[in-house]
Protein backbone atom coordinates (compact mmCIF):
# COMPACT_ATOMS: atom_id res chain seq x y z
CA UNK A 1 0.00 0.00 0.00
CA UNK A 2 1.19 3.51 -0.38
CA UNK A 3 1.31 6.06 2.06
CA UNK A 4 -2.45 6.43 2.08
CA UNK A 5 -4.01 5.38 4.90
CA UNK A 6 -5.82 1.44 4.40
CA UNK A 7 -9.32 1.52 3.34
CA UNK A 8 -11.97 0.71 5.48
CA UNK A 9 -14.00 -2.70 4.75
CA UNK A 10 -17.16 -2.62 6.98
CA UNK A 11 -18.64 -6.38 7.42
CA UNK A 12 -22.08 -7.28 8.21
CA UNK A 13 -22.28 -10.64 9.28
CA UNK A 14 -24.83 -13.07 11.21
CA UNK A 15 -22.23 -14.47 13.02
CA UNK A 16 -19.83 -13.27 15.21
CA UNK A 17 -17.20 -15.54 15.03
CA UNK A 18 -17.48 -15.67 11.21
CA UNK A 19 -17.46 -11.71 11.05
CA UNK A 20 -14.58 -11.39 13.00
CA UNK A 21 -12.50 -13.96 11.07
CA UNK A 22 -13.10 -12.26 7.80
CA UNK A 23 -11.82 -9.20 9.68
CA UNK A 24 -8.46 -10.61 10.70
CA UNK A 25 -8.21 -11.86 6.76
CA UNK A 26 -8.71 -8.47 5.53
CA UNK A 27 -6.88 -6.97 8.12
CA UNK A 28 -3.87 -9.38 7.09
CA UNK A 29 -4.10 -7.96 3.69
CA UNK A 30 -4.10 -4.44 4.93
CA UNK A 31 -7.44 -3.19 5.14
CA UNK A 32 -8.87 -1.53 8.29
CA UNK A 33 -12.30 -3.41 9.02
CA UNK A 34 -15.37 -1.92 11.03
CA UNK A 35 -17.52 -5.37 12.41
CA UNK A 36 -21.31 -4.05 12.10
CA UNK A 37 -23.93 -5.91 13.27
CA UNK A 38 -27.48 -6.28 10.76
CA UNK A 39 -29.43 -5.04 14.05
CA UNK A 40 -27.88 -1.60 13.60
CA UNK A 41 -30.37 -0.12 10.81
CA UNK A 42 -31.46 2.68 12.32
CA UNK A 43 -27.82 4.28 12.93
CA UNK A 44 -26.33 3.12 9.61
CA UNK A 45 -24.60 6.25 9.30
CA UNK A 46 -22.70 5.65 12.08
CA UNK A 47 -22.38 2.74 11.86
CA UNK A 48 -20.60 2.49 8.52
CA UNK A 49 -18.92 6.19 9.13
CA UNK A 50 -15.64 6.03 7.12
CA UNK A 51 -16.07 2.50 5.56
CA UNK A 52 -15.46 2.72 1.69
CA UNK A 53 -17.02 -1.22 0.92
CA UNK A 54 -19.72 -3.43 2.78
CA UNK A 55 -19.03 -7.02 2.69
CA UNK A 56 -21.83 -9.27 3.19
CA UNK A 57 -21.21 -12.67 5.15
CA UNK A 58 -22.35 -15.50 3.76
CA UNK A 59 -25.34 -17.05 5.35
CA UNK A 60 -26.75 -13.64 6.10
CA UNK A 61 -30.50 -14.32 6.06
CA UNK A 62 -32.00 -12.32 3.10
CA UNK A 63 -34.61 -10.72 4.90
CA UNK A 64 -31.96 -8.91 7.02
CA UNK A 65 -29.88 -8.52 3.85
CA UNK A 66 -32.77 -6.22 2.24
CA UNK A 67 -34.00 -4.57 5.56
CA UNK A 68 -29.88 -3.52 5.93
CA UNK A 69 -29.27 -2.58 2.06
CA UNK A 70 -32.86 -0.76 2.17
CA UNK A 71 -31.45 1.44 4.71
CA UNK A 72 -28.51 1.78 3.73
CA UNK A 73 -29.72 3.46 0.65
CA UNK A 74 -32.14 5.45 1.86
CA UNK A 75 -29.44 7.59 3.77
CA UNK A 76 -27.33 9.75 1.07
CA UNK A 77 -24.16 10.04 3.10
CA UNK A 78 -23.74 6.10 2.94
CA UNK A 79 -26.11 5.07 -0.01
CA UNK A 80 -23.22 4.92 -2.78
CA UNK A 81 -21.03 2.55 -0.55
CA UNK A 82 -20.58 -0.21 -3.06
CA UNK A 83 -21.29 -3.68 -1.53
CA UNK A 84 -20.34 -7.06 -2.38
CA UNK A 85 -21.73 -10.27 -0.92
CA UNK A 86 -19.78 -13.41 -0.27
CA UNK A 87 -21.75 -16.51 -1.51
CA UNK A 88 -21.35 -20.27 -0.97
CA UNK A 89 -22.51 -22.80 -3.35
CA UNK A 90 -24.78 -24.09 -1.34
CA UNK A 91 -26.52 -20.58 -0.80
CA UNK A 92 -28.79 -21.28 -3.82
CA UNK A 93 -27.17 -18.02 -5.45
CA UNK A 94 -25.55 -17.62 -8.97
CA UNK A 95 -21.98 -16.26 -8.35
CA UNK A 96 -22.05 -14.40 -11.69
CA UNK A 97 -24.84 -12.19 -10.24
CA UNK A 98 -23.86 -8.48 -9.58
CA UNK A 99 -21.67 -7.84 -6.53
CA UNK A 100 -21.69 -11.96 -5.93
CA UNK A 101 -18.42 -13.28 -4.84
CA UNK A 102 -18.02 -17.15 -4.55
CA UNK A 103 -16.95 -17.60 -0.82
CA UNK A 104 -14.43 -19.39 0.39
CA UNK A 105 -11.70 -18.22 -2.14
CA UNK A 106 -8.60 -17.45 -1.97
CA UNK A 107 -7.92 -14.41 -0.05
CA UNK A 108 -5.48 -12.23 -2.55
CA UNK A 109 -8.80 -13.19 -5.22
CA UNK A 110 -11.13 -11.44 -3.05
CA UNK A 111 -9.02 -7.99 -2.08
CA UNK A 112 -8.49 -8.05 -6.43
CA UNK A 113 -12.35 -7.94 -6.16
CA UNK A 114 -12.88 -5.56 -3.43
CA UNK A 115 -10.44 -2.91 -5.36
CA UNK A 116 -12.33 -3.38 -8.36
CA UNK A 117 -15.29 -2.77 -7.15
CA UNK A 118 -13.79 0.29 -4.87
CA UNK A 119 -11.79 1.50 -8.23
CA UNK A 120 -15.67 1.14 -10.19
CA UNK A 121 -17.68 2.38 -7.31
CA UNK A 122 -20.27 -0.27 -8.48
CA UNK A 123 -20.72 -3.83 -8.41
CA UNK A 124 -19.51 -6.28 -11.15
CA UNK A 125 -19.51 -9.64 -12.16
CA UNK A 126 -17.37 -10.45 -9.23
CA UNK A 127 -16.75 -14.39 -8.93
CA UNK A 128 -13.61 -15.61 -7.49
Amino acid sequence: MSNQSPITVAILARDAVAGHALELLLQSVGYNTLFVVETVVDKLAEALDGARLLLIAPKLSARHREDFLNGMRSVPAIAQIPVLELITVHDGTRPELEGHVLWPCRMEDLKEKIDTALMHGSHGELAC
